[in-house]
């Protein structure tokens, strides 16, 4: 890929509304991560969740980060009103409130959300979508 493609541009609108970007390998998580701007911390015991705004297209998302199974970023597309309740009220979603429900596996006991499920076959999709050849369009 020549240097300057991608520059100024982002990749939300490729991305889905659950998104798994391993870390390192091709570089894809540095591309997708190059507009996305950390805007606050949750902090405290979910040290791991983060709300980030693109800066080129303005969408918000609430980036967990898995570090010590899979080395992946799991985003969230996040609508205003989610977004206007974190910043004024401190109230994220519960999509990732635990370390297991961001990918993190058993270190948490609590129940595990529906989006956990979601993010294992955002997973298998990108794993399958990586193992491709380039020209594969199938």
């Amino acid at each position: 890929m020549p240097e300057a493609e991608g520059l100024g541009s982002c990749l939300c609108a490729s991305l889905p509304d659950l998104a798994v970007v391993p870390m390192g390998g091709a570089g894809f998580d540095e591309r997708v991560l190059a507009t996305i701007e950390s805007l606050c911390d949750h902090g405290g015991a979910q040290w791991w969740l983060h709300l980030a705004r693109c800066s080129a297209c303005g969408q918000h998302w609430m980036i967990a980060q898995e570090e010590r199974i899979y080395d992946e970023h799991f985003l969230k597309r996040l609508s205003p009103t989610e977004v206007d309740a974190i910043q004024a009220d401190r109230r994220w979603p519960e999509d990732f409130l635990t370390y297991a429900r961001a990918g993190g596996g058993p270190r948490s006991r609590a129940p595990l959300h529906s989006s956990r499920s979601a993010f294992a076959r955002a997973r298998r999709h990108h794993r399958r979508s990586a193992s491709r050849t380039p020209g594969d369009q199938g």
